[in-house]
């Protein structure tokens, strides 16, 4: 019970900002069960007064206010119709954009615990089974409380003892569709584990394609690729075959029903008491009131397909973002010095960085070095805040950096790393993703790192699109994009992790030039292993295990 009362809350939450047009569409629909009430009768007095009796003028008469009265009904249903397909489209744009804007903010180790294909599959699957919630159908459903109120009037006027025989067949529909709307809840609660491991397979799956292909797995792992999309088959197959017992049963209930109708009015108007017309209109009513129950039973199987998406949503929402702090500070200053105060990190139960105390003076260029897994990209992640510390501290002349606006914050770094990361888009959107900076300021960069040249060599040059993760680049031109993508970027801290593990002798000699007349960072911390680079720089932290071993200034020749 409170799992439902829940539910229902987060449905009446999630539809509480379209309330004025909702209650439109609820007006729309109780103006159409009138009608709906009116017709019959209508019709009644077209077939007794109008065809039976012989008399045309009724019959034209009535047949006019019936036409009317359809048009209305019609018009009433598209005004429903267009209003509840503009809220459908405005809900699920504002769950989408908010599932976004979350998913952004979310903190960097989320994304690495899952793939992004599972990420995804399950946001679009979730928003879309939320959506449902404003399907026409699903409304529907819940317009034929207002049509079943309005038969039980009708049937009222027409014949209060056949009614009788109506209320007697409501509790079997009922029954009926409990158990089998009760049972395809459970059914397709088994089916969602089953659709989530798929989705995860695939993630891994493609996400390590070069694996597969090395090893010669295709035969392995398309097998493995059947059997769990046969397992989730299989359970959406039992979903549909519980769906067609139900409908066919239900269809039987109502064929009993209409027989025993004919049957029943029949002696009613043996004795005089019921007219052919009223018999038909007693019988459209009688369908209007038994035929919606399985509309209206229809809504929880509707909520037993969304109830799995809302409590998975829900909880995605839920999931803690990056921390921030409001800030009316236009600007961070870069510091004089950064501190690190006994910082430590610890990732699924794994210490990463072990009580590291360092301070960071203003104009250094700082190597971190040491063995892959030794905490180098740790404990600059720290530093962006792509990670939070365990223990301790990083300070900004004494300011803990938590104490800044996220955004502002990580506005005075730009970083240069050794995986490639771009946009399927183009090159000039790849270099300058704000769509801020001059052409003068990008073709100087580019002339600089004498990357102009492949540019103009391009069909499209600048516009030339770089494929999926630069696929349509080399290595090297790859992580030319991403230095001078960050080089422009107005930044006062240059971060460099491995950043040119892909370039020929040529390119790496103009970073290193580079770096030898760089003045315009506060700081340069640079993550290597080359000693062309570590000649070069003022100080040389080594770390091993996460630990500090090594923390020695490095005494530059006169040239330098």
């Amino acid at each position: 019970m409170s799992s439902e009362k829940s539910f229902l809350k987060n449905i009446i939450a999630l539809l509480l900002p379209y309330r004025f047009y909702l209650s439109l569409i609820f007006l729309y629909m109780i103006l159409g069960a009138l009608l709906n009430v009116a017709l019959p009768i209508v019709n009644m007095k077209i077939l007794d007064e109008g065809i039976i009796a012989l008399n045309f003028p009724s019959l034209v008469q009535f047949s006019v206010v019936s036409l009317v009265l359809y048009l209305a009904s019609r018009g009433l249903d598209f005004l429903e119709f267009k209003r509840l397909t503009s809220i459908s489209k405005k809900f699920e744009l504002k769950l989408s954009k908010e599932a976004h804007d979350h998913l952004f903010r979310l903190p960097i180790n989320y994304f690495k615990e899952h793939n992004e294909s599972q990420i995804m599959s399950n946001l679009n699957y979730d928003i879309g089974k939320i959506t449902r919630i404003l399907d026409r159908p699903m409304f529907l459903s819940v317009a034929q409380i207002f049509n079943v109120i309005g038969g039980i009037i009708g049937l009222c006027i027409i014949d209060m003892r056949l009614l009788g025989l109506v209320i007697l067949i409501i509790p079997i529909k009922v029954f009926v569709m409990r158990f089998f709307a009760k049972r395809r809840e459970g059914l397709f609660a088994k089916a969602i584990p089953l659709l989530n491991n798929v989705a995860a397979w695939l993630g891994d799956t493609v996400g390590n394609i070069d694996v597969v292909k090395l090893w010669n797995l295709q035969s392995k792992k398309t097998s493995e690729y059947v059997k769990l999309k046969e397992a989730a088959l299989n359970a959406n197959i039992e979903t549909q075959y519980n769906d067609k017992v139900s409908e066919n049963i239900d269809y039987a209930v109502n064929f009993i029903f209409d027989l025993l109708i004919y049957i029943v009015g029949f002696g009613e108007i043996v004795r005089g008491c019921l007219t052919v017309g009223g018999l038909t209109a007693f019988a459209s009513f009688s369908t209007q009131v038994i035929n919606p129950i399985s509309f209206v039973m229809q809504i929880r199987f509707y909520f037993s397909e969304i109830k799995p998406s809302i409590k998975r949503h829900a909880e995605f929402l839920e999931l803690q973002e990056e921390d921030d702090v409001d800030s009316q500070q236009e600007k961070i200053q870069s510091p004089n010095k950064i501190t690190f105060d006994h910082v430590s990190l610890k990732l699924s139960d794994t210490t990463i960085i072990s009580d590291i105390s360092l301070e960071l003076k203003r104009g250094q260029m700082v190597a971190i070095t040491g063995e892959n897994g030794s905490g180098k990209s740790s404990l600059v992640n720290l530093l962006l805040r792509f990670y939070l510390p365990t223990e301790g501290k990083i300070c900004f002349d004494g300011i803990n950096i938590q104490d800044f606006s996220l955004k502002k914050y990580r506005d005075l770094f730009a970083v240069i790393r050794q995986d490639t990361k771009l946009f399927n888009l183009t090159i000039r959107e790849n270099i300058d993703p704000l769509g801020k900076k001059s052409d003068e300021d990008i073709h100087e960069l580019c002339n600089a790192w004498k990357f102009t040249q492949l540019i103009e060599s391009l069909p499209e040059g600048f516009g030339t699109i770089v494929g999926k993760n630069g696929s349509k680049l080399s290595g090297g031109e790859g992580q030319k994009i991403s230095a001078i993508r960050a080089l422009l970027k107005d930044a006062n801290i240059l971060v460099i992790d491995e950043a040119t593990s892909n370039y020929d002798v040529e390119s790496e000699d103009i970073f290193n030039d580079f770096l030898s007349v760089c003045d315009s960072y506060d700081y340069i911390i640079i993550i290597t292993h080359r000693n062309k680079i570590l000649e070069k720089v003022d100080r040389i932290i080594q770390l091993e295990n996460g630990v500090v071993i090594s923390d020695r200034i490095v005494q530059q020749d006169a040239a330098k």
